[in-house]
């Protein structure tokens, strides 16, 4: 059988996804996630493509999946109605609330009017958040007033997230620990793939505007035995049954983003398809095989695929351009790429070549990958990695990995064990 797979994805994510296959010894194509659907089917079917990976919730969201299953080829994820979970966050609110899993309070709204009553009534610090998607950045934390009232202004005014704006979520802000948990799912079982903790904000301990995502590390010291089964038992293993009973079971991955509040576990958001940062710090992680476990959940033969992760830890730190998460700069020469060695993982999230040299074509550059047996030397790696890169306006945050520091010095691993 020839291993040939179709990674679609213009990210750090996708160069991620096919880094991996590429060591299980597939052939990789590779295709930007802009791409009509009907184009992407026809590349897939004149390479023969035995397996398609769509990397991006806008492919999921358009129903990419649907349209590969009616043409009778083989593709990884949910369809679009499984994919709701992410692509529209009532939905997925809704769902929870009749399903019993644990979430924060939320009112919806479609006005400024509206959106200010539901603050009233749930209190300051709220989310306000987009319905649909938004590139990782429709969601923004209100302390203050000023910062509520901004936010309404970013929705309803500017309307920032186009019609993603038409339904605003106003939800009560759990305060606790974030965490996320990777599960693959063909529908019937599942397997735990990881965790990983992200760093959303632009700056430093968690300063500035959202971005889609500015580094990230696996595994976090919270994803202890005890929490993964609370994890599992409330929140999982009841929306799979759920959406087999609709009729839509879940294929794919279900990424589940966490808050830990004391004993209690709240879901932020679902997202259906493969994060990025945290692919890029997931996958390193990975000794089995990535082709076996994704052909396998896509022809639903889960439950005979074995889930191998090495001992250690990954970090990657987000080299972003300048201006990001803004309008940002484009077409800045890299330099240092020369200087990489062997062992270190540097994947390219938003550069073009150009005559063996290399210009930054996103608002997200490049991502280095740090791996190693503690946590603290794998963040070493990453920003010893990070320091040989230079481009003008390039900017990072220093501090990615710190928290998990922090709970291994406090033995939070330790004491969430149960």
């Amino acid at each position: 059988m020839k291993r040939s797979v179709l990674v679609v994805d213009s990210g750090g994510r996708g160069v991620a996804l096919a880094w991996k296959l590429e060591r299980d010894g597939c052939e990789v194509f590779r295709l930007p996630g802009n791409m009509d659907i009907k184009d992407i089917l026809r590349f897939a079917r004149e390479k023969n493509v035995l397996l398609t990976v769509p990397g991006s919730e806008d492919l999921l969201a358009k129903g990419i999946v649907d349209t590969f299953h009616e043409a009778g080829k083989l593709i990884f994820g949910p369809t679009f109605k499984a994919a709701r979970l992410e692509t529209s966050k009532l939905y997925a609110r809704l769902f929870m609330r009749k399903n019993h899993i644990p979430q924060p309070e939320f009112i919806v709204t479609t006005n400024q009017t509206a959106a200010r009553v539901a603050k009233k009534r749930l209190g300051l610090p709220v989310v306000v958040k987009a319905d649909g998607l938004a590139a990782g950045k429709g969601a923004i934390v209100c302390r203050s007033e000023e910062e509520f009232e901004e936010a309404l202004k970013i929705m309803f005014i500017e309307r920032r997230f186009g019609s993603a704006c038409d339904l605003v979520l106003i939800e009560r802000c759990v305060e606790g620990e974030e965490l996320s948990v990777f599960f693959d799912c063909d529908g019937f079982s599942y397997k735990i793939l990881g965790t990983a903790q992200d760093y959303k904000r632009i700056g430093d301990n968690d300063t500035g505007e959202n971005t889609g995502g500015m580094g990230a590390y696996s595994p976090t010291p919270l994803s202890t035995p005890g929490l993964m089964k609370k994890v599992e038992e409330k929140i999982l293993i009841p929306t799979l049954m759920c959406l087999q009973k609709r009729g839509m079971p879940y294929t794919g991955v279900l990424y589940v983003s966490l808050m830990i509040s004391g004993d209690d576990i709240y879901v932020i958001e679902f997202n259906a398809r493969f994060g990025d940062p945290e692919t890029q710090v997931v996958l390193p992680l990975l000794e089995s095989s990535l082709f076996d476990l994704l052909y396998n959940t896509a022809l639903g033969w889960l439950d005979r695929t074995e889930v191998e992760m090495k001992p250690g830890y990954a970090t990657t730190v987000v080299l972003a351009s300048g201006g990001y998460p803004g309008p940002y700069e484009k077409d800045k020469e890299i330099f240092g790429l020369e200087n990489l060695g062997p062992d270190e993982i540097m994947f390219h999230a938003g550069t073009r070549e150009e005559n063996g040299r290399h210009f930054t074509a996103g608002g997200r550059v490049l991502n280095p990958v740090g791996v190693a047996g503690t946590l603290g030397e794998s963040i070493r790696k990453a920003y010893v990695t990070a320091g040989k890169i230079s481009f003008a306006g390039m900017h990072y945050r220093k501090d990615i990995g710190q928290r998990g520091l922090r709970y291994i010095a406090q033995g939070v691993n330790k004491t969430l064990r149960k």
